[in-house]
C-alpha cells in the first residue's frame, strides 16, 4: 500500500489517462509487475490457438505441472482483468491473487489456483474477440483439463467484469441452443463482478470522486466497439441480457464513488428481479473504481483488506456448497 495520500493517488490515476495508450500500458506494467522470484515461482504462461493466459499458484515448476495440478485443486478461479478493454495484463493484481490463494488455504482449507486470461486488447482487436476468448479459456478448463464446473468460479474487474457477465450469457445460450458450433458447457460454481462496466450505452455520467472519467470511458468504448448499433447487444452491455436462468451465485462489488455506480445498481436490480442468487458488497463512502483488487486505489490498507476478505469469504462459501 502506497504512503501517498489517497486523494493524490486518485488525481494521479485520472491524469495518467491523458497519456497515449502505449505509455499507459507501459506504466501499468512498471507500477504493478511483481518481483522476479514471484514471477518464476507463481506465474506460468500458457498459449493456445484461440487464447492466452497464465496459471497462478505457488511452487509450480512449469506449465505442465500447473495443468496436472489443476484438476486436483479444490477451486479454480478464472480471472479476467480490467483496463477498459485496452490495457492491463493477466497478473497485474498479484497482491490480491496471492492473498486469495493463501487465505483460502490457510483460513478455509481450500486449495486454489488461478487461471488469469490474457485476452486480446483493443483497439488492435475489436469486440467480440475478447468475449470469445473468455469462453474458450473456460472450455479449456472444463473440456481439456476435465475440471468439474463446480470447482470453477469466474471473476473479473471493470471490463473484465463485463466479460464475466457476457461469458455467463454465452454459456446459458449454449444450454438452450443446440447448434453444432455451440457444444454445451455447464455454468460455473459462481461468478464475481468487481466494479463491472455493464452498460456501454451510457453517455451521461454522474459527478463522482472516481479515478475514471466519462471522457475516458468514451475513449475505451470507441476502441472496443466498431459500430454504435452493437452497444445494446447484451454481449457488449450485459445489463440488457437475460439472466433469468443463470442459477450460479453471483457476487457484485462496487464503490460508493464509482462513476459506474448507477449502471451497476441497475444491473444488480436486474439480477435480483431475475431471481439470481446475488450477493452485493458496496464499499464505504470513499471507495472508488476497482479498490477491491488494486490496493493503490483503496482509501486505506484497512479498507482494502477488509473488503478483500469479504470477497474471499464469499469465494470460500460458494466453493464449499458445491
Amino acid at each position: 500500500m502506497s504512503r501517498t495520500p489517497f486523494f493524490v493517488r486518485r488525481v494521479l490515476a485520472r491524469c495518467s489517462y491523458l497519456l497515449p495508450l502505449s505509455i499507459r500500458r507501459r506504466m501499468i506494467v512498471i507500477s504493478t509487475y511483481p518481483l522476479g522470484q514471484e514471477v518464476k515461482s507463481w506465474v506460468h504462461e500458457i498459449s493456445k490457438e484461440t487464447w492466452k493466459g497464465v496459471w497462478i499458484a505457488p511452487k509450480l515448476k512449469d506449465i505442465r505441472q500447473a495443468e496436472e495440478n489443476a484438476p486436483e485443486q479444490d477451486l479454480i478461479l478464472l480471472y479476467i482483468h480490467g483496463g477498459g478493454f485496452t490495457e492491463g495484463y493477466s497478473f497485474m493484481y498479484m497482491e490480491t491473487f496471492q492473498a486469495v490463494i493463501n487465505k483460502l488455504n490457510d483460513e478455509h482449507n481450500i486449495r486454489a489456483s488461478i487461471m488469469s486470461l490474457e485476452y486480446s486488447l483493443s483497439p488492435e482487436h475489436k469486440w467480440p474477440t475478447a468475449c470469445r476468448e473468455a469462453v474458450e479459456c473456460y472450455r479449456y478448463l472444463i473440456h481439456d483439463l476435465g475440471i468439474s464446473p463446480y470447482k470453477v468460479i469466474l471473476a473479473g474487474d471493470s471490463a473484465g467484469g463485463n466479460l464475466v457477465a457476457t461469458t455467463l450469457l454465452q454459456l446459458k445460450d449454449m444450454k438452450t441452443r443446440k447448434e453444432s458450433d455451440l457444444p454445451p458447457l455447464p455454468l460455473p460454481a459462481g461468478a464475481a463482478l468487481l466494479s463491472p462496466w455493464v452498460d456501454l450505452t451510457v453517455q451521461e455520467y454522474p459527478i463522482a470522486r472516481d479515478t475514471l472519467t466519462g471522457r475516458l470511458l468514451e475513449i475505451f468504448k470507441a476502441a472496443y466497439v466498431t459500430e454504435t448499433r452493437h452497444l445494446q447487444n447484451p454481449l457488449v452491455s450485459p445489463v440488457y441480457g437475460d439472466f433469468s436462468r443463470i442459477q450460479c451465485p453471483i457476487f457484485v462489488a462496487y464503490g460508493s464513488q464509482e462513476i459506474l455506480k448507477p449502471s451497476i445498481e441497475m444491473f444488480i436490480s436486474k439480477l435480483i428481479k431475475s431471481n439470481c442468487n446475488t450477493t452485493v458488497l458496496r464499499g464505504d463512502e470513499n471507495t472508488t473504481h476497482i479498490w477491491l483488487v488494486c490496493s493503490l486505489m483503496a482509501s486505506s490498507k484497512t479498507v482494502y483488506q477488509s473488503d478483500c476478505d469479504a470477497f474471499i469469504a464469499w469465494i470460500a462459501a460458494t466453493a464449499s456448497t458445491k
